[in-house]
């Protein structure tokens, strides 16, 4: 994998017998300084070379989420797993095997990114939230951003 800036990526294993998800992977965000996230594009200097790669490996049932700060600035890691698991756990297995691995376009691919978009979305518009975001703004000195969500 290779992650630039303050998008992510999110790597679940499950274990139906528990019925859980547990993390196996997080990318960690880069950023210049506080809020000033490594970026790709035509007035940056940063670089593709300037990203984070990380060799992961994954099972067979894994559920591998890409992100935007969108949801990493209001969302926490287990929200995110408390989220998939809700919405996948009950499937867990079969909807997923070697032969048949759920795509990007599949229901609950689609019903799992919703669920993730509309929860960072009411987390980030909430003012009394404490947010990751605002903790990170907290631990910067930016107190002025240390309280609520984040929307982009």
């Amino acid at each position: 994998l290779l992650n630039v800036g303050d998008s992510g990526v999110i790597v679940l294993r499950p274990f139906p017998e528990q019925s859980r998800f547990d993390v196996v992977y997080r990318s960690v965000e880069q950023q210049h300084v506080f809020n000033m996230p490594f970026q790709l594009g035509p007035q940056s200097e940063d670089l593709p070379s300037s990203g984070k790669v990380a060799e992961v490996p994954i099972a067979v049932g894994d559920v591998v989420v890409l992100f935007t700060d969108g949801v990493s600035d209001n969302l926490y890691d287990a929200d995110i797993v408390q989220i998939i698991a809700r919405r996948l756990s009950a499937a867990v297995p079969p909807i997923a095997s070697p032969t048949q691995p759920l795509v990007n376009g599949d229901p609950e691919v689609r019903s799992v990114a919703q669920a993730l978009a509309m929860e960072a979305q009411r987390r980030g518009s909430q003012l009394d939230y404490q947010s990751p975001f605002a903790e990170h703004a907290r631990r910067a000195g930016a107190l002025h951003l240390a309280q609520g969500g984040k929307l982009d």
